[in-house]
């Protein structure tokens, strides 16, 4: 048995009872129109599972003696990552949802996954256009336009 995921799970299975106890208190409105209790429900469920299903892994193991392999964390990337995700977040209201999330994806593709230029900017673009007609015209949301006036 590998204790310490015996241990994480343990910790997870009961924040997820948590989860979904205070959730409930939120209240869960219906199916076509949920509450806010409702996401969190739905993700207090999904971690309490993945929690039981690590705890199984943990507590059927067969050959407790073997050893883990060490994982090396790429600490530039991460660091990188970190950093773009703090700059989205300070500058959305500045420059705007679109000029940001365009920044935000094209850096991190090219930085990040070291895809090519072209790549990069068509799949950023893509995804800019993708979102911004999620959430300006399907889900309705204002979007920070920023100073430039682009939503």
């Amino acid at each position: 048995m590998a204790t310490k995921d015996l241990f994480s799970s343990l910790f997870f299975i009961f924040l997820s009872i948590y989860v979904c106890y205070e959730s409930i208190d939120l209240g869960l409105g219906r199916l076509s129109r949920p509450g806010s209790g409702f996401s969190p429900l739905i993700v207090g469920i999904l971690l309490g599972v993945l929690g039981v299903i690590i705890f199984l892994r943990a507590w059927f193991k067969k050959n407790s003696a073997e050893t883990i392999p060490r994982l090396t964390i790429p600490w530039s990337p991460l660091l990188l990552v970190y950093v773009c995700c703090m700059a989205f977040a300070l500058s959305m209201e500045i420059l705007g949802f679109n000029i940001v999330t365009f920044f935000f994806i094209g850096i991190l593709l090219r930085a990040v996954e070291k895809k090519s230029w072209t790549i990069s900017v068509l799949t950023a673009l893509s995804v800019t256009l993708g979102a911004y007609i999620l959430f300006q015209f399907l889900l309705r949301s204002q979007l920070p336009s920023g100073l430039l006036g682009f939503r």
